[in-house]
């Protein structure tokens, strides 16, 4: 944008010369002491040009000449605007520059540039050409030797959107074989929502809760159309399980497993536990909950069927072994369990119809990537794990939950809603246990001060609101065993999210004392 500002201030200071000095050399200047080239590589020229371009110097300035050079400087680089500026020196000579401006620094130029220049061919990359239905090939073709129009380009990428749904459709220019010529590409990339199976997705995290200090989770992808490859790292995280832990994971998925409807996958995770002395003090005063461990080991193959693009089956087989801590009489342990989810997902505009697939990207240049946000968004799952003494598991118990979440956008404001509810029944390893009170769930409590080892019941409600960064939520919810009484508890406050970090204020509103919990950091 510095480039292209300096090229229009050039082209102003010319327009306002004295229009006497105009009359007077319309077309002769003064002696050329040098010319210069700003914005552009010399070397990026071809000989012919830049050998004309040097004749220029020792020679009265003719002004027709030198426009006819920028002009030529333009063919031989589409990418780029050229104007001339002439600086007077004390012995009444002139250096001339021509200031060159990238159109790709400016949408506006690059329109300008575009119309300017005729089409010399017009290509379909990403797909086969045959996908596309003869009459709409011929329209593209009919670009061929004339100026390219925006106007007219977005409507046969609208077309092209039309009849590949599955796909986004992008428009790129480049330079021609021939000066004076640009070449029109149409690429396609298959669409997020065109596959019926999405990849797992958990974003990295580096967080601050006030109580319960950092924890850190990074994740790192290799992911291709069909593929992905996620190693996670994690450094004593104690947001989301009774358990805070350090070690490593290690995910592979294939989403479309010769049918779009089948998909496959295997994790592995080995997890080092580091118990908070809350949990181990607890711990010692429930015989009815499992001991704690040293080292987790974690395998979990699964397969998912999908049975329409918004409704999918996984089932699959978890097998834990569990390390017994330094001096504890308890030896190593299994938690085997078959597990069972089924999930919906889908997003959609207001614009569009209720029945009709999932949202997919628009026609743009450039064009909108697999994260662009949906007006709205909803996500419901339902999970179930078993574990049993046939396969073999030290542990006998059955966890289900389901969690529910809807978001809806509207041009600077978002409004979002999660609801989680989950019930265990026999006598689960410690990882199973639910717990409120994190970074997400009951914002302002401690999970360390509601239920230091988990518990077998629990059911959560949020609710927020963003403006422009700007955050209001409420969370309601309640964690307990069986037996216990049930109580309800509130938590509200404020924050402020900048694209991936955010700052926290969550506040109890039931407890016994007022007090505010910071909480900030980033996901991602």
């Amino acid at each position: 944008m510095t480039r292209s500002f300096l090229l229009l201030l050039t082209l102003l200071v010319v327009a306002v010369a004295p229009l006497d000095a105009q009359d007077a050399a319309a077309t002769q200047g003064p002696i050329v002491e040098s010319v210069e080239i700003t914005g552009l590589s010399r070397d990026q020229l071809s000989p012919g040009l830049r050998r004309d371009l040097d004749a220029l110097t020792g020679s009265p300035l003719n002004r027709d000449t030198a426009t006819a050079l920028a002009t030529r400087i333009e063919a031989e680089r589409p990418d780029v605007i050229a104007a001339i500026r002439e600086v007077p020196q004390p012995d009444g000579r002139v250096r001339v520059v021509f200031v060159v401006a990238h159109v790709a620094e400016d949408s506006d130029l690059a329109a300008n540039i575009n119309a300017r220049y005729l089409v010399e061919r017009v290509e379909i990359s990403g797909i086969d050409e045959s996908r596309i239905s003869q009459t709409l090939r011929n329209d593209l073709q009919a670009l061929v030797g004339r100026r390219l129009e925006d106007d007219e380009a977005d409507q046969l990428m609208k077309r092209l959107k039309a009849e590949q749904p599955d796909y986004d459709v992008g428009r790129q220019v480049t330079r021609g074989k021939e000066p004076g010529h640009i070449r029109v590409v149409f690429t396609f990339k298959r669409s997020a929502s065109s596959w019926w199976i999405p990849y797992t997705y958990e974003p990295s995290k580096i967080l601050y809760h006030a109580d319960q200090a950092w924890s850190t989770k990074v994740h790192m992808l290799i992911s291709g159309e069909r593929n992905q490859f996620n190693v996670g790292l994690v450094l004593f995280n104690n947001d989301d399980l009774v358990e805070e832990y350090s070690g490593f994971s290690v995910n592979a998925e294939n989403r479309e497993a010769g049918t779009r409807r089948l998909g496959m996958g295997v994790s592995f995770l080995r997890y080092t536990q580091h118990w908070k002395n809350e949990t181990l003090n607890a711990l010692a005063v429930m015989p009815e909950v499992p001991a704690p461990y040293d080292v987790r080991l974690t395998v979990d193959p699964n397969v998912t069927v999908a049975l329409t693009r918004h409704i999918r089956f996984k089932a699959g087989f978890s097998a834990s072994q569990m390390d017994p801590l330094d001096g504890s009489d308890v030896g190593t342990r299994h938690a085997n369990a078959a597990t069972f989810s089924v999930g919906f997902g889908k997003g959609w505009r207001p614009d569009s119809p209720a029945d009709t697939r999932p949202v997919v990207a628009r026609a743009a240049v450039p064009p909108m990537s697999e994260k662009t946000p949906e007006r709205h968004r909803l996500d419901a799952n339902y999970l179930v794990r078993a574990g049993r003494e046939g396969l073999d598991s030290d542990f006998t118990y059955t966890r289900q939950f389901v969690r529910a979440s809807y978001k809806i956008e509207h041009k600077n404001s978002m409004f979002l809603a999660d609801f989680v509810s989950g019930h265990i029944s026999g006598r689960p390893p410690l990882f199973e246990r639910f717990t409120l009170g994190d970074s997400s769930t009951l914002r302002g409590w401690n999970k360390y001060e509601l239920t230091p080892a988990g518990a077998t019941r629990v059911v959560h409600q949020s609710v927020e609101y963003r403006f422009r960064g700007f955050a209001y939520f409420l969370d309601m919810g309640s964690v307990w065993s069986a037996g216990e009484d049930v109580r309800l508890r509130l938590g509200s406050g404020v924050g402020f999210h900048f694209k991936h970090a955010f700052l926290t204020l969550g506040v109890p509103l039931n407890a016994d004392r007022m007090r505010g919990v910071v909480i900030l950091g980033m996901r991602y």
